[in-house]
């Protein structure tokens, strides 16, 4: 978190103090579907694509927001997304 006027104290403390647990599902490429939960104080919160952003996204118009990386590397739903690069040959005909 950037270094602000003094007003990020609180906020800072919240994230450093985070003790939540996530469940979801294991990586996969599905980009339009993601399912999971977070376990925090006692209250579990629903996690759907609604609610992450997926590797490149821009957040704007936005002070400040708390984020957790849940998939990190090749497990980035891009990244399973890609697939692998297919070798092409061309084949000449004789005539």
């Amino acid at each position: 978190m950037p270094a602000g006027n003094g007003g990020d104290g609180p906020r800072r403390r919240v994230a450093v103090e985070f003790d939540g647990e996530i469940a979801c599902e294991m990586p996969n490429n599905l980009l339009n579907k993601f399912e999971g939960v977070l376990i925090w104080k006692g209250k579990r919160y629903s996690l759907d694509n609604d609610k992450i952003m997926l590797r490149g996204c821009v957040l704007r118009n936005t002070q400040w927001c708390y984020g957790v990386v849940i998939f990190a590397g090749k497990d980035t739903k891009l990244m399973q997304n890609s697939g692998k690069s297919k070798f092409k040959r061309t084949t000449s005909i004789g005539y």
